[in-house]
């Protein structure tokens, strides 16, 4: 009996570290996207798109300038009340 249960003990550890041992496949490849989303850091019109369409950008880099109407008037408002 002992010596059954030992022998189905080491064939299922045997089965259960073959089954472990299958290697992930690699693969390699290009991810495209249709659009993405940019957070503005203000919502205002957009006066210009600095980057063409498939041209590499660097975090950080400028791809938009955005009209500054509302957002330099809202800080003007606040520079005059910091002033007061």
């Amino acid at each position: 009996m002992k010596r059954s249960i030992a022998t189905l003990a080491v064939v299922l550890a045997l089965s259960l570290s073959a089954a472990c041992s299958r290697d992930t496949p690699d693969a390699l490849g290009t991810l495209e996207r249709d659009r993405i989303t940019l957070p503005a850091p203000a919502a205002e019109r957009i006066v210009a798109i600095d980057v063409r369409e498939g041209q590499a950008v660097r975090a950080g880099e400028r791809v938009m300038q955005l009209e500054p109407d509302r957002t330099g008037a809202r800080l003007q408002a606040l520079q005059a009340q910091a002033r007061q």
